[in-house]
């Protein structure tokens, strides 16, 4: 195009390049227009995919306590069916025979500190005809002690349990919370540069396991921002501090990094002179707010209707059949004992069933009030000073962005043992009694608009 104005140069007038040239710089302001447009919109990403990767990181470690609460539901609720079957064993046929790990036979029928048992000739079921022995269940007291040695350690193993799920919960919200700070500040895209003058230099003979040991490992050789992150309770974290069991977090946690350059190109940062970090030239901010901690509380018996009072009636008329057939009952006073004991034999049994701890639940059984409505969000901001490149002054300023992140019940999910799934009857479906799957929570976004 040059070559044909040059060429026929003659056959114009003068003035007439004067719009070309409009036209030249017209198209070089448009270029350096859409160059800023375009670091602009990949600045805005950035900050955008940092608050995002933030929240789904941050409900992750949600949804993995939740699956773990609901496997030791699982189990607690294999052990308390277990017990159950026990003692109406032991109340019913004066036995106790089921072998499962647990309280030895010796300590639950009272032997002497031996551990010798007499040949009942029996298989060593307890059905002994010498009245004489402690530890025969045939009789009362025997059997209802029997019953409370089982039932007693139980409770108590499960209230420990209980406690350390509650302090588990209040250090896994805490932990929720540093992985959205630890994943927001590490998409947000931070620039920093390492120090030129800290630059690493060969030296003759020098090898590469002294260059490890005397270059990358030395944190004075690491940008700030690098430090920053690596360090969880003075750097990014420092706000949520040490996190331990039983320790809750801030419901709002706010964590900031700033850096400038100076003019030979060295770096200075907020984290290294303990500055505020909104006095840099640079700076990114992640603001998190969530829970505390989940309202875990113990599910019993109590929860599932007549179960307790019927089995309650087997247990009664069963013990006082046993008392009948090892004649403790010859006379109307020994039956009127007899009936009397297997009352009490029978309201010990339906009070044990109804207390029974048989796994975990939320406050009033609503897990979707402690899940889909409690989400984790998120506010990353980043601001960028301008660079002024001479003929353009690129433009970059503050920008924010929102995200939220929760974990959500689908397919019936629950913290409750699979075989009590309130959602599939009384005793739920039989295929999917042993179902693990029912214990985990989906993660999503939210939405939030910025």
């Amino acid at each position: 195009m040059f070559l044909f104005f040059a060429e026929n140069r003659a056959n114009y007038n003068k003035g007439q390049v004067f719009p070309f040239i409009i036209a030249i710089i017209v198209v070089v302001i448009m270029a350096m227009i859409t160059a800023n447009l375009g670091k602009l919109a990949i600045f805005k990403t950035d900050v955008s995919n940092a608050a995002d990767a933030g929240a789904l990181g941050s409900v992750s470690v949600l949804s993995n306590f939740l699956l773990q609460l609901g496997l030791e539901s699982d189990a607690w609720c294999a052990n308390g069916i277990v017990l159950i079957a026990r003692m109406a064993q032991i109340f019913i046929q004066g036995r106790d025979d089921i072998h499962v790990p647990g309280i030895s036979r010796e300590q639950l029928l009272g032997s002497d500190s031996s551990g010798s048992e007499p040949d009942t000739g029996d298989g060593g079921t307890g059905d002994s005809d010498d009245d004489s022995s402690n530890g025969d269940l045939h009789k009362y007291p025997n059997d209802l002690i029997a019953a409370i040695k089982l039932y007693i350690p139980y409770v108590i193993g499960f209230q420990f349990s209980l406690q350390k799920a509650k302090m588990n919960s209040k250090m896994t919200w805490a932990s929720a919370k540093q992985k959205a700070l630890s994943d927001a500040f590490g998409n947000v895209g931070v620039d920093e540069g390492l120090d030129p003058r800290k630059k690493f230099k060969y030296r003759l003979g020098m090898s590469y396991d002294t260059y490890l040991n005397t270059y990358l490992s030395r944190e004075v050789n690491q940008t700030g921002f690098s430090r920053f992150m690596s360090h969880p309770i003075t750097g990014f974290s420092k706000a949520i501090g040490p996190i331990t069991p039983g320790r809750s977090s801030p419901f709002l946690v706010l964590s900031g990094y700033g850096w400038s350059q100076r003019e030979d190109e060295s770096f200075t940062n907020s984290y290294d002179k303990k500055s505020l970090y909104l006095l840099e030239d640079n700076y990114v901010e992640v603001i998190v707010s969530g829970s505390r901690d989940y309202p875990i509380t113990k599910l019993t018996w109590t929860q599932f209707g007549m179960i307790p009072y019927i089995s309650a009636i087997v247990v009664y008329w069963g013990a006082y059949s046993k008392y009948v057939r090892n004649g403790q009952c010859p006379t109307w006073v020994g039956k009127i004992i007899c009936l009397a004991y297997a009352a009490t034999v029978a309201g010990f049994y339906t009070e044990a069933i109804s207390t029974l701890p048989i796994g975990y639940t939320f406050t009033g059984r609503n897990m979707k009030q402690y899940t889909d409505r409690k989400p984790i969000i998120l506010r990353v901001t980043r601001y960028k000073k301008g660079n002024n490149m001479g003929m353009w002054n690129f433009q970059y300023g503050r920008v924010a962005a929102n995200s939220s992140g929760h974990t959500f019940v689908v397919n019936r999910s629950t913290i409750e043992p699979a075989l009590l799934n309130r959602m599939q009857g009384p005793f739920g479906n039989p295929s999917d009694w042993f179902d693990t799957s029912s214990h985990l929570f989906e993660t999503e976004l939210t939405g939030l608009v910025n």
